[in-house]
């Protein structure tokens, strides 16, 4: 028999199952034993059986199709969670529909459109619009559009629209938990760099930081905040400017791992030591992380379970329609070699 001319009937009669049972191994449904699994997938492949993909979202309404628009696959954030969530997805039988918009609203708008056209499963949004701290109106539209249709997840972003999903890492907590290891450490000089002002993660943890800080005891001209980039260039550029005007703290808290990288490539350039001289901590806990030398202590978004959260929802709302509006979770410090004790605490007479 032709492959072509195979049917699902026909698998489910040479397996000696029901359709419904051939159906819910494909689909990779929980509810088949193992040992039916090998036999009706044995039998799959022994006939080059492919489903028809058209055929079948038409008779069960699901594409099986999830769509992601992030702003910069590039960038190991959003690259970290885009693998995480694509692992997951397939778990449960999902296809991902990776849409990159090159940091473009018009492209996010564009791609949201496009994604309700070809009837995906849900939207999975990653950065652009939801991080400025005024969402351009359009895009913000198209996505409440998107979300009266198929469900929309935000990750790490805010909407106010209770039909659009959340989950984000809580980046208060995870401020609060940086500020207070350096204060442990003996640090009382210490900023936090990077990040285009206007965006929504930069203002919300430089805020965080400064509110940290007062919480711990530092007094206030023992603190500051300076505004740059999200990228390695701009780590540079950053430590140039504060060690040109005489403002190197103690330690620094960089907005990202790309910023506190290129910190710690500008202090081997200039012969500043880490963490003898200056103390250096990072925020995503990317794979740059483990390439620094040294090695970069930083903090860890819960890459998995925000993952995890966002193919959940959408899961449980094709099939209780029930889920959680809004998610916080906590990430944790990951403690490496970028980060010493301060001068006051091993008695070392160094001076900037």
């Amino acid at each position: 028999m032709k492959a072509s001319a195979v049917t699902i009937k026909d698998i489910a009669a040479r397996a000696g199952v029901s359709v419904a049972t051939v159906s819910r191994v494909i689909n990779r449904s929980e509810q088949v034993t193992e040992e039916t699994k090998q036999r009706v997938r044995k039998v799959i492949e022994e006939f080059d059986y492919r489903p028809n993909a058209i055929a079948r979202s038409l008779y069960t309404k699901k594409s099986n199709v999830i769509g992601c628009i992030l702003p910069d696959i590039t960038n190991r954030y959003f690259a970290k969670i885009y693998l995480a969530i694509e692992q997951i997805a397939y778990k449960y039988g999902y296809t991902m529909f990776l849409c990159n918009s090159m940091n473009q609203s018009k492209l996010e708008s564009v791609y949201l459109k496009k994604l309700v056209e070809q009837q995906v499963d849900s939207i999975i949004f990653m950065g652009g619009c939801v991080n400025d701290c005024v969402p351009k109106a359009d895009v913000v539209e198209e996505l409440k559009a998107a979300a009266a249709i198929c469900p929309v997840v935000v990750i790490n972003g805010e909407i106010d629209d209770d039909r659009i999903y959340t989950v984000s890492t809580d980046e208060e907590t995870a401020v609060d938990r940086m500020v207070h290891y350096l204060v442990q450490k003996g640090y009382r000089r210490i900023a936090m760099v990077g990040g285009a002002k206007g965006i929504t993660v930069t203002e919300f943890k430089m805020a965080a930081f400064q509110k940290a800080c007062l919480k711990y005891g530092l007094a206030e001209g023992d603190f500051f905040t300076c505004y740059g980039e999200f990228h390695f260039q701009g780590g540079e550029a950053i430590f140039q400017e504060l060690r040109q005007s005489g403002r190197l703290p103690e330690a620094l808290i960089a907005i990202n791992d790309e910023v506190a990288a290129g910190i710690l490539q500008a202090c081997v350039k200039a012969g500043v030591k880490v963490p003898e001289e200056l103390s250096v901590m990072g925020y995503d806990n990317t794979d740059l992380a483990e390439c620094t030398y040294p090695k970069l202590t930083t903090y860890s978004h819960p890459y998995a379970k925000l993952a995890q959260f966002a193919v959940e929802t959408i899961r449980h709302l094709y099939t209780d329609n029930a889920a959680v509006n809004r998610q916080l979770l906590r990430g944790e410090m990951i403690e490496r070699e970028s980060i010493g004790l301060a001068y006051s605490v091993i008695g070392a007479g160094y001076k900037k």
